[in-house]
């Protein structure tokens, strides 16, 4: 898993994904300016409080980066897998699981460190406003930490949660558009669940439902167990089957030890086309290996051999 983690971040563009998680924060702070600036000036309107602009903070941390993290899910996950542009997952049957959840895990560490910052960058912007020029309404006190500290605890972790949803309903409906439009469902949703809390944030046991349902809906994403295996999707796999048991190729058989399982057997058939196989086979070898001495076949094999070993040791790692 840390291997895979590795290679994808050579492909995640860790320095883009720095400046856009730092312009996004610098937006953040230009649009509390402006929200801020206008409650000042406008003598029909009361200064913003310091509650209430923290929470236009949150507001805009959730926003920003819950819907970014979709994006980054639709191109690194959703687009890859429609596209079969992930080279790891269909060159080599790693274990795909491992190989998706690696991604996510990323884009979830991601959203979690920018949202992190945020906070920290635009509540030490509204303190530092406040100080120099009285923007908000009473004064800054420690104290307030104590409230401002859990609820941005809070929010992230759920965020982080809350990400996996557009992988969850854009691997069910295999869209790019639906990964991106979930994202923005989820949090209109939740802005309508917060509204309703005193403390215009999710409980505990909001946080821990929330939780357990994504945990379970993501399970059953990656519950493929035989397609995970060889590397396709199950209605290309049961296709495939079907073509060669009405070929006569293959017959089922349900297990007696599990019911659950059916287990797969070549027939004569299939048998008494080995000769034909193997020619096919040889044939094709002579086209992969025209111009090659023995000796570079032979050598040329062991690297593959190598190289499979290896690949197989780093899926066990």
């Amino acid at each position: 898993m840390t291997h895979l983690i590795k290679l994808e971040l050579k492909k995640f563009g860790i320095a883009q994904n720095i400046i856009f998680m730092f312009a996004a924060i610098l937006f953040s702070i230009l649009f509390i300016t402006i929200s801020l600036w206008d409650s000042m000036t406008d003598p029909k309107q009361v200064k913003d409080t310091f509650e209430s602009t923290y929470l236009v903070i949150g507001l805009l941390m959730s926003f920003i980066f819950l819907v970014y993290s979709s994006v980054l899910t639709a191109k690194l996950v959703i687009g890859e897998y429609n596209h079969r542009t992930i080279t790891i997952m269909f060159s080599y049957p790693l274990n795909r699981i491992k190989l998706i959840a690696s991604k996510l895990t990323i884009i979830m560490v991601y959203t979690a460190i920018s949202m992190t910052i945020g906070y920290i960058c635009c509540s030490s912007y509204i303190i530092f406003a406040d100080k120099s020029f009285n923007m908000l309404e009473g004064t800054f006190q420690p104290s307030m930490l104590r409230t401002w500290i859990p609820m941005a605890i809070t929010t992230v972790i759920i965020c982080m949660v809350l990400s996996l949803w557009s992988f969850i309903i854009g691997m069910i409906r295999k869209s790019v558009p639906a990964t991106i439009v979930t994202s923005l469902i989820v949090i209109v949703l939740r802005q309508v669940i917060i509204t309703k809390n005193t403390t215009n944030q999710e409980s505990i046991m909001q946080v821990i439902l929330v939780a357990i349902v994504t945990v379970i809906a993501t399970l059953l994403i990656f519950k493929k167990s035989l397609s995970t295996k060889c590397g396709l999707a199950i209605t290309s796999l049961t296709t495939m089957l079907e073509r060669m048991e009405h070929q006569g190729l293959i017959r089922r058989i349900q297990s007696e030890t599990d019911k659950r399982k059916t287990l797969l057997f070549l027939t004569e058939k299939a048998h008494t086309l080995k000769g034909e196989y193997d020619s096919v086979s040889d044939e094709m070898g002579n086209i992969y290996y025209k111009g090659f001495s023995k000796e570079e076949i032979t050598r040329f094999e062991e690297c593959l051999d190598r190289i499979r070993k290896n690949l197989e040791e780093w899926q066990k790692s």
